[in-house]
């Protein structure tokens, strides 16, 4: 019975430790299809919360120049919604399976989460995604 005991205690230790925080202050993300929509056709959109006051920005890797960069302020405990415009859409939508360089980075001062919205007709695609350090 003691080793039954131990066995479960062990395993409820470890589950604990298994557990992957979804706040942090380092993010990539990039778009895939939804359905067979093309990117012009969707609505594309970063939401950023966060539980004390956060800075940041979101850079969009693949264009160059002016609009590159967007910057952001959060009150603590509230949303920050981006919606992407058409050439942000362009440059983190992926229409193919494989390596590119359509992606967007965010970086923040403090921990926060971050959310992937893909919406299209009556369809909806949604992630939260994961800073880097939860990567492994």
């Amino acid at each position: 019975m003691k080793y039954i005991f131990s066995l479960i205690l062990l395993f409820c230790i470890l589950s604990l430790c298994a557990q992957v925080d979804s706040r942090g202050t380092d993010f990539w993300v990039s778009f895939g299809r939804n359905a067979s929509a093309s990117y012009s056709s969707t609505k594309l959109q970063i939401r950023i919360v966060a539980d004390q006051t956060a800075s940041g920005t979101i850079t969009f890797n693949s264009i160059t120049g002016t609009g590159r960069t967007v910057a952001f302020n959060i009150a603590a405990g509230s949303v920050y919604t981006h919606t992407l415009s058409a050439t942000e859409k362009v440059a983190s939508y992926n229409t193919a399976t494989g390596i590119n360089s359509n992606s967007v980075h965010i970086e923040s001062d403090v921990p926060v989460t971050v959310y992937a919205f893909n919406t299209y007709s009556l369809l909806a695609d949604a992630t939260n995604v994961l800073p880097v350090h939860a990567l492994g």
